[in-house]
């Protein structure tokens, strides 16, 4: 399914089920259920991804101001002498 959902919010309000003789259609209610769920985990999988890549970029933003501190320091011992 590749990040793409199935259902937005309104598409769940319009959604309607035939009323079968014992109750709403079961396979509708299945194939409808199926798309919910399909969509949780899309939704999960992109926040993990997401929150993934945030960790990266944090992660080399932490070790370009490591470095950029260590340059600084050198520079400073370096200047004063």
């Amino acid at each position: 399914m590749a990040g793409k959902l199935n259902l937005d919010p309104q598409k769940i309000v319009d959604k309607e089920l035939d009323i079968d003789f014992k109750g709403y259609n079961p396979d509708q209610v299945d194939h409808l259920l199926d798309e919910i769920i399909q969509d949780y985990q899309t939704y999960e999988n992109m926040h993990i991804n997401s929150v993934c890549m945030h960790d990266e970029n944090l992660d080399s933003s932490v070790l370009i101001a490591y470095k950029l501190d260590k340059t600084i320091n050198f520079l400073k011992s370096n200047s004063k002498a």
